[in-house]
């Protein structure tokens, strides 16, 4: 696994633990509450001085690694330099294991049920296919930077048809293609319209930043922008414009429906999957 730096001041969480499963609910879990999280299948990969410098906390698997168990790998962190706490996961609790663990410096343990419940995958790809061999929080990544372009390019172009609308909406009748084709100038309506983008535009930006509130915010400026298209589509089916329209209308008018689409299912099955991790945590 590739090092990785931390920005000073940054906190982070640190998982170490070899099963598949866990680790990608762990991901999601922190991921939906906007922590920052890096998962190692083995110590080795963890042992990093710029990683251990960083702020945050370490969540260690007590048996179950490839090269060495969670209290060897606690004797190895036991230095001035590593300043994190642990917290040991663990599904075979006894007694001695706290004792031993507080002999070091762990400050809790956190019993995990076992057998551990199937998550599912969530994944682009895996094996050879796409990603390879690279960790998983790098395809999570690289999946939620995709889901977040598409619900920003919904930002940018409803925040731009408001500000356009409500303050010129002449121009703006004047400027979009086929607009003119649609009826008489009508700046009260105009502008009307340029409110309701303005709040799809806050809509989209708001969830971006509030993962809890992510799903309602997101689903229903999606159900305005599928309205829309819809619309649109209506009006060709019953001869008011030509199908030539759709392709023309498509990038302002399908393209933010569908992302806004994929932008909720992805909040969806983010939200699911962190509704998982905490149930098994409870357990």
């Amino acid at each position: 696994m590739p090092n990785r730096t931390v920005p000073p001041g940054v906190a982070r969480v640190f998982t170490v633990d070899q099963d598949e499963e866990t680790q990608f609910s762990l991901l999601n879990l922190f991921q939906l509450a906007n922590i920052d999280c890096r998962s190692f299948e083995t110590c080795a990969d963890l042992f990093d001085p710029a990683d251990l410098k960083a702020p945050g906390c370490l969540l260690l698997d007590d048996t179950n690694l490839q090269d060495i168990n969670g209290f060897d790998a606690q004797q190895r962190l036991a230095t001035p330099r590593f300043s994190l706490p642990i917290v040991f996961m663990t599904g075979n609790a006894t007694i001695p294991m706290p004792v031993e663990g507080e002999k070091v410096r762990s400050n809790s343990s956190l019993l995990r049920s076992e057998p551990k419940p199937s998550f599912g995958k969530f994944r682009l790809c895996r094996g050879d296919n796409f990603f390879g061999s690279q960790p998983k929080e790098i395809e999570m990544q690289i999946f939620r930077y995709f889901t977040l372009a598409m619900v920003w390019f919904n930002v940018v172009l409803a925040g731009w048809l408001s500000i356009h609308m409500l303050y010129d909406p002449e121009g703006w009748y004047y400027f979009v293609p086929g607009v003119t084709d649609t009826g008489f100038y009508n700046q009260h309506f105009i502008r009307d319209i340029g409110i309701i983008q303005g709040f799809i535009a806050l809509a989209f930006a708001i969830g971006t930043f509030k993962p809890d509130r992510r799903i309602e915010l997101w689903a229903a400026a999606t159900l305005w922008l599928i309205a829309h298209a819809c619309f649109h589509m209506w009006e060709v089916a019953v001869g008011i414009c030509s199908a030539s329209v759709l392709l023309r209308d498509f990038p302002a008018v399908s393209l933010p429906a569908l992302f806004g689409i994929a932008g909720t299912l992805w909040a969806c099955a983010q939200s699911k999957a962190a509704g998982r991790s905490l149930a098994t945590a409870n357990l």
